[in-house]
């Protein structure tokens, strides 16, 4: 019998970047955009105004309590639980047409489930911040009926 001495892997993991910071020319996009892109929103929405109304009227209603699960998450020192949420509110960030939410969701859910986890407590500033932005931008959105 020969004993195995490595098990063979299909891939490497490599650990995330130690700090994740966008290009000036990025960043400064994602500062001067919308924080929704109306037109993608509408398109998702099959063109159907109320449809798309309603979701940014349920995103304002439940994101505060959205936001203090991550909070209590971050907290509790329960990394998965961030994880868990910041890839649901990128999935309703999707639905939105939110990107830069988008973005910082999946910045957060890999961090939360890496080994950067220094990191998690600034992401969530910046969830808390981006989430604010939209919810501002939904009356500029309604002005489109």
């Amino acid at each position: 019998m020969t004993a195995i001495t490595t098990i063979p892997t299909e891939r490497t993991i490599h650990p995330p970047p130690a700090t994740y910071e966008l290009p000036v020319s990025d960043l400064q996009d994602l500062l001067l955009a919308p924080p929704i892109n109306r037109d993608q929103l509408l398109e998702q929405c099959l063109n159907n105004v109320d449809f798309a109304l309603l979701l940014l009227d349920e995103f304002a209603k439940t994101t505060q309590s959205r936001l203090e699960e991550v909070d209590t998450a971050l907290a509790e020192g329960n990394y998965t639980g961030i994880a868990s949420k910041a890839h649901a509110l990128k999935g309703v960030a999707g639905i939105l047409a939110a990107r830069h939410l988008v973005e910082i969701c999946a910045t957060l859910e890999s961090t939360a489930s890496g080994a950067v986890r220094s990191q998690t407590a600034g992401l969530l500033k910046q969830l808390h911040h981006e989430c604010q932005r939209l919810i501002a931008f939904i009356p500029t959105v309604q002005a489109m009926r």
